[in-house]
């Protein structure tokens, strides 16, 4: 560009170069306004949720409990033995807050949905499992929700006898869907979002802090989680152990203790314990009576037998062996034998 002699720009020089930064902030300033019209009409609205004090209350203890009083005949003191059963029906408060950061007043917040995550290592995620879906279906009245819950469903609540029986209360996470709407005309967006840790059970806290929420697209730890499926078929029931008490001529009573594969219970069932003329003895179902459930099971146990009544045992097993070697045409070689013999 040219210069004058003292090498300032000319009055010409000078006039265009006002114009041009005067067309480059002209246009600046039109396109920022563009951008905070877009923005504001298609950004995500982010709400922000709330459980009051991390809590959901239960109206009611997570199980049923069951009591068996185990008499003893031989001096040994008297145990009761404690079998946690699910309950029928648990009703939930659910008490949360909705937070805006727009501060629109035509802002709508439905939730839908509300699925339950064990999480029972907390406050790590791992065994994160879905024990529970809810539903609700209920818009946030004053940007807030209070209102029972009913949790019916057989698996949640044999789960959370199963594993909790017993305690007050456990840990979980709580994914909640919702649709955000906001003016008329507009479609509803879907929204995710992420609580923990919160606590549900038969206790209350009115000191401790809200849980806030994390919405979706900023953690999704939940979407790999193995959903509570249904409960297996029951199996055949597992010998656990026996006893043979003694009988008359070739026959022997025979006590056993079975379990079943799921460990919901165990059974005692008394047996007639025969000789056929071939083969082995055969075990022909004769009574069942109730017993509890074997060890290893959630925490429960079952009665050992007695010392005592083993030594008795021996002759009716003694019994049993030499009607069988006598059906099968094969000497018997008890040291009773021997002695008869010589």
């Amino acid at each position: 560009m040219a210069t004058d002699e003292g090498g300032k720009c000319t009055k010409f020089q000078c006039l265009i170069i006002a114009r041009f930064t005067v067309a480059i902030v002209v246009a600046v300033l039109a396109f920022a306004s563009i951008v905070v019209v877009l923005t504001a009409g298609l950004r995500r609205e982010d709400i922000s949720l709330s459980f009051t004090h991390g809590h959901i209350q239960a109206a009611q203890v997570l199980w049923l409990k069951n009591e068996t009083n185990l008499t003893h005949y031989r001096g040994k003191m008297d145990e009761i033995f404690t079998i946690y059963e699910p309950a029928v029906r648990v009703d939930l408060w659910v008490s949360m807050d909705a937070h805006i950061p727009t501060g629109r007043a035509n802002t709508t917040c439905n939730i839908t949905t509300v699925l339950v995550f064990d999480m029972p290592n907390a406050p790590t995620f791992t065994g994160l499992t879905q024990i529970a879906l809810i539903k609700i279906n209920k818009a946030l009245r004053k940007q807030s929700l209070d209102r029972w819950i009913h949790m019916t469903d057989k698996n949640t609540l044999s789960y959370i006898a199963r594993t909790y029986g017993g305690m007050s209360e456990f840990t979980a996470m709580l994914q909640v869907n919702m649709t955000i709407s906001s003016g008329v005309g507009r479609t509803p967006t879907n929204s995710t979002q992420y609580c923990w840790p919160v606590t549900i059970g038969h206790s209350r806290s009115t000191t401790a802090k809200k849980v806030t929420c994390k919405p979706s697209h900023h953690i999704d730890y939940a979407a790999d989680s193995v959903a509570l499926a249904p409960p297996p078929p029951p199996g055949p029931p597992m010998l656990r152990r026996g006893r043979v008490r003694r009988g008359n001529g070739r026959r022997g009573r025979r006590i056993l203790t079975t379990a079943s594969r799921e460990g919901y219970g165990a059974q005692a069932v008394a047996c007639d314990v025969a000789a056929p003329a071939r083969g082995f003895p055969r075990i022909q179902p004769h009574s069942t009576r109730s017993a509890l459930p074997a060890p290893g099971n959630n925490g429960l146990s079952h009665q050992d037998p007695d010392p005592a009544m083993e030594g008795a045992d021996r002759g009716g097993e003694d019994e049993m062996h030499l009607a069988t070697a006598t059906a099968q045409g094969r000497p018997h070689t008890s040291d009773q034998q021997g002695k008869e013999t010589s």
